[in-house]
């Protein structure tokens, strides 16, 4: 993938058994895998009631259907891709002072300091998908921003609204193209009436 997700990068590769200390945390949303998995794994029961023929006492299913194969390896995929974020467990937890990105397997301590700045936009995938609330964030020792995309984590909005006090409360530059736009705009139209 060309995005790069937070909690799997670069950072300290230390375990999660502490607690942390004050600050909420936001735990991966797993809720659009189980039901994935859910819809495909029904799918392809009823294909295969559907499908399939009774003969005597016995139940035929038609292997030699192509559709049958597809539904399966669906099925497989969304089980293990809901294994696989279930397992990594990521995390978000925002401390004072500082913002912690964690998986089962490492995490990443970013402090004030570390951080250019915070960019909050919304972004589409395709023309016609809808639009997903993000954060991208600028480290200053690394050349591409690292996304954070609400909705992969639970209370989103919660996480979007103290990720933004956060950045203010700790002097990070709030970036984005509304304000510079907003303020190209305002700034021609004062120059206009003069």
């Amino acid at each position: 993938m060309s995005e790069e997700k937070v909690g799997v990068g670069e950072g300290s590769k230390s375990g999660r058994g502490e607690a942390p200390s004050s600050g909420e945390c936001f735990q991966n949303r797993l809720d659009t895998y189980y039901i994935a998995t859910i819809v495909y794994v029904v799918t392809l029961l009823v294909y295969v009631l559907i499908a399939g023929s009774i003969q005597g006492k016995r139940f035929e299913v038609a292997w030699e259907d192509p559709i049958v194969y597809l539904l399966i390896a669906f099925s497989v995929i969304s089980l293990v891709s809901l294994i696989v974020v279930g397992v990594r467990s990521r995390s978000v937890t925002i401390e004072p002072g500082r913002l912690r990105f964690a998986t089962r397997f490492r995490e990443r301590v970013l402090t004030a300091a570390e951080i250019e700045w915070i960019s909050f936009r919304r972004e589409r995938r395709l023309a016609r998908d809808r639009v997903v609330p993000l954060a991208r964030i600028k480290l200053r020792d690394r050349r591409r921003p690292v996304r954070l995309r609400f909705s992969s984590f639970e209370r989103s909005g919660r996480l979007a609204r103290m990720l933004r006090d956060w950045a203010t409360a700790n002097n990070v530059r709030l970036a984005g193209r509304s304000v510079g736009s907003r303020d190209k705009r305002v700034e021609a139209g004062d120059r206009d009436e003069d």
